[in-house]
């Protein structure tokens, strides 16, 4: 999306004026722009735009668990973004803005390399292997060795998981008053971002015993 969260100042056209632009490209990526801005009536000039995207990623989901997005490493976004100005002289300058999105990213396009060496050894790593869960005992820590396996092109993960999920609001107040040689600045916002993130951490769909995750009661005493 080419709109952004921001408090710098973007301002209307002292001209009436519209623009439109759209992309394509492959692997299903798409992208709609479009603003109108100008004067209003007196001394008001306004601006509104907006903007839509869709990325189906470049990499594919597939496996045994029935996939809707069938992507991975994409997302889609919308926002719309607005601003008013009232300028009645030279000296004084307020412009009021607000900007709205929504955008969702699709799970990230990793994949799981195993570990082959450096067993753990509950003995000499943690104060109380006693409560160190079997599946960790013997368990490779670490990968030796240089990493021939190329990335894959299609991926299985759990089609339920995503990166972000969320939306952004944001409102601002720009007031600017010129007295004599100096110039007094009011900047005034105030923002709302709320994200939800659902990952996939076994990076499959059907899932697995193991995770590398250690129990934090093996570390005490």
């Amino acid at each position: 999306s080419r709109l952004r969260s921001s408090t710098r100042r973007t301002l209307p056209d002292s001209v009436f004026g519209s623009q439109v632009e759209a992309t394509a490209a492959e692997d299903g990526m798409y992208e709609v722009f479009g603003s109108v801005s100008g004067p209003i009536a007196g001394d008001f000039s306004g601006r509104i735009a907006g903007a839509w995207s869709d990325d189906e990623g470049m990499f594919d989901n597939a496996g045994p668990v029935a996939n809707t997005n069938g992507g991975i490493g994409g997302g889609d976004n919308t926002s719309v973004a607005g601003s008013l100005r009232y300028q009645p002289s030279d000296k004084l300058d307020v412009m009021f803005s607000a900007f709205y999105s929504e955008e969702r990213l699709d799970n990230r396009p990793l994949f799981v390399v195993p570990n082959n060496c450096g067993e753990l050894d509950p003995a000499l790593n943690f104060q109380n292997p006693s409560n160190l869960p079997s599946y960790d005992r013997g368990v490779p820590s670490y990968y030796c060795g240089t990493i021939s396996q190329g990335a894959p092109e299609t991926l299985s993960l759990s089609p339920d998981a995503y990166s972000i999920d969320g939306d952004t609001t944001r409102l601002a107040l720009d007031v600017r008053q010129s007295v004599g040689s100096m110039t007094l600045q009011s900047i005034t916002s105030w923002t709302s971002n709320k994200n939800l993130s659902k990952l996939d951490l076994d990076r499959t769909q059907v899932g697995e015993p193991y995770y590398g995750f250690i129990d934090s009661t093996a570390y005490t005493i």
